[in-house]
């Protein structure tokens, strides 16, 4: 049987993560620190941004600055926000650049981080060679007292510090000017021992770019880890706004003008659909056969999984699995053989009716509509994976924070399965330029 759940705050243990790392599905992109001067570095963003330094002489950090063995020395997968309403981010590195995020705290931080780099990429080359920066992520608010405090977040201000050299490039910068503005500046001692201290400091910072200006990003469609889980929906083709809690206590009764349900909702799915967020189109699941083959076996997986934690299910060849399928065709849920038929329908030319489906194939089978921009589409994936959680290949490619904490819940069983699952429909194809979803 699968081992009991760890709290969603632990970071991977070392055995996990090492075996993540060797599969390739954990560790790309990372960056190593290692050198004691840019452990140094971190550290002393750290301390600025009002945490606790690591001991750790060597760890590897993602784009925003976050570090897996940090975050598992320290116990605290969060250790780089200071409260939900505002996370930090470091950089010591131009190579954080591009890469990826194991572990946002909203979905906006990828996208964030992109604009941050595109504007400042010269300026964070030319700072990095000798300091750090340390990202603050304003949101504007102390804290939030309810969820209903995330419907006021419409931009984020991402504030620049680096143990104060943008202060220091500015006081040099104006005593270089009173010197060279005035004939007999020579003669003044305060003024060159100003200038002289300064320069012995922080060096000669007049032709360094040194100047980072606050980033104003618009958010509109997000989900944050606030409150255990929140999604703000401004994307509803009504207009209005939809507010989601994963814990249903903290619903506030619907008052204002946002609709406010828990995730959990048996009528929200179809609310979804009603506001042209989600749909089933069946010709791309025509085009995409494989992935109802991959939704079925998901299903099929739990169940077998469960009853055998140390069989090899990813070896077995697929005639194989369908005789598992066969002989625990009563332990299956009613959906996997729904499935079963609808997959034959849709590949004999069919496209059955909305009302000839069960509601758990419906929530199956949902996809984001394609109406949708980018980032909310993002937004959609994320929310279908809590509705959907069968789905390990779509949760892998969505949500790596969650897949990450619910692999540690898995026998060896699902775990073998899920890798050579994702290797073989997400991995390879990335690799070969093929789709990745």
């Amino acid at each position: 049987m699968p081992s009991a759940e760890r709290g969603a705050d632990a970071a991977p243990g070392p055995d996990e993560m090492e075996r993540l790392i060797r599969d390739g599905l954990f560790g790309a992109g990372l960056v190593t620190i290692d050198t004691p001067e840019l452990v140094g570095r971190y550290n002393a963003c750290l301390q600025q941004l009002g945490i606790a330094p690591t001991g750790l002489a060597s760890f590897r950090i993602d784009g925003l600055g976050w570090s897996p063995e940090i975050a598992r020395d320290k116990g605290d997968i969060r250790y780089l926000c200071a409260g939900i309403a505002n996370p930090m981010g470091v950089i010591v590195s131009p190579s954080q650049r591009g890469k990826p995020i194991y572990s946002p705290f909203n979905s906006y931080d990828r996208r964030m981080l992109d604009a941050y780099f595109d504007r400042y990429h010269q300026t964070i080359a030319d700072l990095t060679a000798t300091t750090y920066l340390g990202l603050d992520i304003d949101q504007e608010l102390t804290r939030y007292e309810t969820p209903r405090d995330l419907l006021l977040v419409r931009y984020i201000v991402v504030r620049s510090v680096a143990g104060g050299l943008f202060d220091a490039a500015r006081a040099q910068g104006a005593l270089v000017e009173r010197f060279m503005a005035d004939d007999l500046a020579w003669f003044d001692p305060r003024l060159r021992a100003a200038l002289v201290e300064n320069a012995r400091q922080w060096g000669d910072l007049r032709y360094r770019r040194v100047e980072i200006t606050p980033l104003r990003f618009d958010v509109w469609t997000f989900q944050t880890q606030a409150f255990g889980g929140v999604f703000v929906l401004r994307c509803l083709k009504s207009g209005g706004t939809m507010l989601l809690v994963e814990d249903g206590a903290l619903l506030g009764g619907g008052a204002g003008d946002a609709e406010e349900r828990a995730v959990a909702d048996p009528d929200l799915p179809q609310r979804l659909e009603d506001e042209e967020i989600v749909e089933i189109e069946w010709e791309w699941y025509r085009a995409h056969p494989e992935v109802l083959v991959d939704k079925k076996l998901s299903l099929l997986a739990d169940v077998v999984c469960e009853e055998s934690p140390d069989l090899d299910f990813a070896g077995l060849k697929l005639a194989q699995k369908r005789q598992h399928g066969v002989r625990l065709a009563d332990r299956l849920p009613a959906v996997y053989h729904e499935l079963e038929r609808v997959a034959r329908r849709i590949d004999a030319g069919q496209s059955p009716r909305a009302t000839e489906l069960s509601p758990a194939l419906r929530l199956a089978l949902l996809r984001p509509h394609p109406r949708l921009n980018d980032a909310e589409r993002d937004v959609v994936w994320l929310l279908l994976c809590r509705l959907q959680p069968s789905d390990v290949l779509r949760l892998y490619m969505s949500d790596k924070d969650r897949f990450f904490t619910q692999y540690q819940t898995w026998s060896t069983c699902k775990r073998e399965w899920a890798v050579d699952l994702i290797k073989t429909r997400y991995l390879a194809p990335a690799a070969t330029g093929g789709p990745g979803s």
